[in-house]
């Protein structure tokens, strides 16, 4: 009797461990719970419409930087100001899409890793990612602004122009380590959810910007390298903060100097092809624009009017950003839920978030549509209420916004490539559609057509649009098919298993992560 007593209370003592060992991991694993919930614990819509706010907050500063700084620009230097940022708009979208590049690699690949929790290699990333920054902000000037000074002459600038772009670039060019850095490290708060440290790092960039930096330096400057400047500095301050604060520890992602000497990860490579797709999607969308210009300034040149339908270009290209906004903000919400559920294979949560990121961006797509082409002179006079710049206004800006209602279409596509770990479609397409469709319907009507209609060659930008967003979705039929016969296959899996759970989960505390 007294064996049987023993044996029952050594019974009881492991019992007791073992409790004891699984509350001891479940309150390791609290501490890095947060993002898991960010990023998976709330229904699809839900979690897109609690992860938009830093993006969104995000796209419509750096679209309203774009009107503003013009406007600033306007003012302190005149209409030759906005046409040199319109000759500079490639040098100043490529150096950018560096930034672009480093925030969508940190953003899918670290929020993968949250999802499968190997905490020690998302630290090892981080620091390849700083690294890798560093070596962009080498490369950048020494290949941008050689090439500068002749892009500026084959797109049709002379004189005061060309010396007016080339003084904006240089800033972005040799200071393209804060660019760099601080797209990095907003693709980290990004990653681990952290929408609204997001946002406040965007707004701080803002007001520092087009409240402080821009108007003080294009005053004491006089030229439009305080803008650009302003820019720089503006995203220095943010970046600092925020890289400061990941070195103390304070957010999910812990960087450790141990690693500074180490060879790349192997994450490093996964994360580098998915930020090469967004790299290339970025650089495709300049590129063509060298062909668009180069057909603007020959027909602009025709009629007599290049520095201002280019000054009418400049403030189309600010509209189309401000029209981007929800899509691309969408983007970034998108990406890292989708990425974390990619990472737990729940298909038919990827499903639901790519469903509810498309319906919201053709609804935001119309509304502007609607907007642009039905009060197109009202919307110009931000920047200008001179007769024929308001004139060419009414003539290009209309016809350009056509198919804005899908546009945004093709880079929720890209993104869920990405997140589904298809990098190398998702690189290929960008290519192929970005990069190679507008040139090649461009040159279909700019040789067609009336030669010396300006606003002949828009109406590439609308078909393209619709050529481009066809194409996307025929390329992600195939995985979409895929994963909904995948999800079907789990439902019964996942019913079966609450079924069998319920009963002895009863007293159980609540899990940690809510289920998926």
């Amino acid at each position: 009797m007294s064996e049987e007593v023993a044996q029952i209370s050594r019974d009881s003592s492991e019992n007791m461990g073992d409790s004891l060992d699984n509350k001891d991991i479940i309150e390791v694993d609290s501490g890095k719970d947060d993002e898991h919930k960010r990023l998976g614990g709330y229904p699809p819509l839900q979690t897109v419409v609690r992860l938009c706010p830093g993006p969104i907050i995000s796209q419509f500063v750096n679209s309203l930087y774009g009107v503003v700084d013009s406007i600033w620009v306007s003012k302190f230097i005149g209409e030759l100001g906005l046409t040199a940022l319109s000759l500079a708009y490639i040098i100043d979208n490529s150096a950018l899409s560096f930034g672009f590049f480093l925030a969508t690699a940190a953003s899918s690949q670290i929020s993968y890793l949250f999802s499968r929790k190997l905490y020690e290699e998302i630290s090892h990333l981080s620091i390849d990612l700083f690294r890798i920054a560093v070596i962009f902000a080498l490369i950048v000037p020494a290949i941008l602004l050689p090439c500068s000074t002749p892009l500026f002459k084959f797109l049709g600038g002379e004189g005061k122009v060309n010396k007016l772009a080339l003084q904006y670039v240089i800033p972005l060019c040799a200071l393209n380590l804060f660019t760099c850095m601080y797209h990095t490290v907003c693709g980290i708060l990004q990653a681990e959810g952290r929408t609204w440290a997001y946002a406040g790092a965007q707004i701080l960039s803002m007001i520092l910007n087009m409240v402080l930096f821009d108007p003080l330096l294009l005053y004491l400057i006089k030229n439009t390298s305080g803008s650009s400047l302003a820019t720089e500095l503006s995203m220095f301050i943010p970046a600092l903060i925020i890289f400061i604060l990941l070195w103390l520890g304070k957010f999910s992602t812990k960087p450790q100097a141990k690693y500074i000497t180490k060879c790349f990860s192997p994450e490093a490579g996964e994360a580098l092809k998915t930020g090469l797709s967004a790299f290339i999607m970025n650089i495709s969308i300049g590129l063509p624009s060298l062909i668009m210009q180069k057909f603007i300034a020959i027909r602009a040149n025709r009629v007599g009017h290049y520095d201002m339908v280019v000054a009418v270009y400049n403030a189309l290209c600010r509209i189309y950003n401000v029209s981007m906004c929800v899509p691309i903000a969408l983007n970034a919400a998108y990406l890292p839920a989708a990425s974390y559920a990619f990472g737990l294979k729940d298909y038919k949560r990827i499903l639901l978030l790519t469903f509810h990121v498309v319906w919201i961006s053709v609804v935001w797509g119309l509304f502007v549509s609607f907007v642009v082409i039905t009060f197109p002179k009202q919307v110009c006079t931000i920047w200008s209420r001179n007769d024929d710049f308001l004139y060419w206004c009414k003539e290009i800006v209309p016809v350009s916004f056509y198919c804005t209602g899908i546009t945004g279409i093709k880079f929720i596509v890209i993104s869920f490539l990405q997140a589904s770990q298809q990098t190398i479609t998702a690189t290929i397409m960008s290519f192929i559609t970005e990069l190679g469709v507008l040139p090649i319907v461009a040159s279909i009507f700019h040789y067609n057509g009336d030669p010396n209609s300006p606003r002949w060659i828009f109406y590439a930008y609308p078909v393209s649009d619709a050529i481009t967003t066809v194409c996307s979705i025929s390329v992600a039929m195939k995985t979409l098919i895929k994963f909904y016969k995948l999800s079907k296959e789990q439902d019964p899996e996942k019913k079966d298993s609450t079924s069998s759970k319920s009963s002895s989960e009863e007293d159980q505390p609540s899990k940690i992560i809510p289920e998926l």
